[in-house]
């Protein structure tokens, strides 16, 4: 597939019926965020199930000069740039260029890798996950150092904090914008997503599946991102609105931006306001899932099967979205009502205690 025109979409589809594309385009990502220059020339490997139709993927391993940890491979590091520039003459390279040709792909590959830049390569979150690793690691770094010398001191002191911490926390804003430096986009633009009522629907951004009703990252111009927005129960999707006040229709985009873009999904409730109880049936201990179509001052009763007040709680003034309760309560067995008042509206819900 090298010597072909992969641009042409009939070809790339054989290309893709051979080889997981997006096994490939996770390998690269990996590899160049992390900055391991041993590769491509070395450490590669591939594989493919041995059934029909079973496509080549890729294997991780051997990356002992990430992180920073032979002191010349820093964050600052442009590996993205290094492959492409240096290693044509690797056939994974330039299997990997022949795909960039096509314009689809080298969309998904650059979404693909702002994806990850805004979810797992957040350095709060890359920080977090070696702080715990490193702490689970500890002990037996302790039988290392007292086998072949030096201390779990001097492995912080020189190793960890001034190269590894600063790597995970530099690394990702410098992947960034060598992403776009090397592939010559336009520059980069905040992306924020919302969803009003807050909580009344979730997103598919790329390849992201979002829960966060209040979502931010960062994308490139002029590089089209796919977006959905999917209503939770109770509510249907009504249009998307800017920040400019546009109104567009449909629930799924595919669209570029050229500025630091709010864009929120409008839903609307099929139902002045609803009320479940999970799970049902429990043992005193749930959830409570309720829905305000507006500003309003709420409260939660709970009643026995005879109509006697066994719990109140006041929740006070509550914004129009999706809102939820943890209740742990000690109550009897037996059928109990639990009622939500607003005003003079009032919804009941059913559940039982065993």
């Amino acid at each position: 597939f090298m010597d072909m025109d992969l641009a042409d979409p009939d070809l790339f589809a054989q290309a893709e019926s051979m080889l997981d594309v997006e096994s490939m385009s996770d390998y690269i990502i990996v590899e160049t965020f992390w900055n391991n220059t041993d590769w491509p020339a070395n450490n590669q490997k591939y594989w493919k199930p041995n059934i029909d139709g079973g496509k080549w993927r890729f294997v991780l391993f051997d990356t002992d000069v990430s992180l920073n940890s032979v002191g010349y491979v820093t964050e600052e590091t442009n590996n993205l740039g290094r492959i492409i520039d240096d290693f044509q003459h690797i056939e994974l390279v330039a299997l990997w260029s022949n795909l960039m040709e096509n314009p689809e792909y080298k969309r998904y590959f650059i979404n693909r890798y702002a994806d990850l830049l805004n979810t797992c390569y957040r350095p709060e979150f890359l920080e977090e996950e070696l702080i715990d690793f490193l702490l689970r690691m500890e002990p037996e770094m302790a039988n290392h150092f007292n086998k072949w010398g030096n201390t779990i001191g001097w492995w912080w002191f020189y190793h960890i904090n001034p190269r590894a911490r600063v790597f995970v926390q530099e690394r990702p804003q410098f992947a960034r914008t060598q992403v776009n430096s090397v592939f010559k986009l336009a520059g980069i633009y905040n992306l924020n997503i919302e969803s009003w009522p807050q909580g009344a629907g979730t997103f598919e951004l790329n390849t992201l599946d979002l829960e966060d009703p209040n979502w931010e990252g960062q994308y490139y111009r002029q590089v089209a991102i796919d977006l959905a927005a999917n209503p939770k129960e109770g509510f249907r999707f009504s249009h998307w609105r800017t920040d400019a006040g546009e109104k567009i229709l449909g629930n799924q985009l595919n669209m570029a931006f050229d500025e630091d873009t709010r864009i929120t999904a409008v839903y609307v409730a099929e139902k002045e306001f609803s009320l479940s109880v999970k799970p049902n049936p429990n043992q005193g201990s749930f959830s409570i899932d309720f829905l305000n179509s507006t500003f309003s001052k709420s409260q939660l009763e709970v009643l026995d099967a005879q109509g006697r007040l066994v719990y109140r709680r006041e929740l006070g003034l509550l914004a129009p979205g999706v809102h939820a309760q943890e209740m742990d309560l000690e109550l009897a067995q037996g059928m109990y009502h639990l009622v939500l008042a607003r005003g003079r509206q009032r919804e009941v819900s059913k559940f039982v205690v065993y």
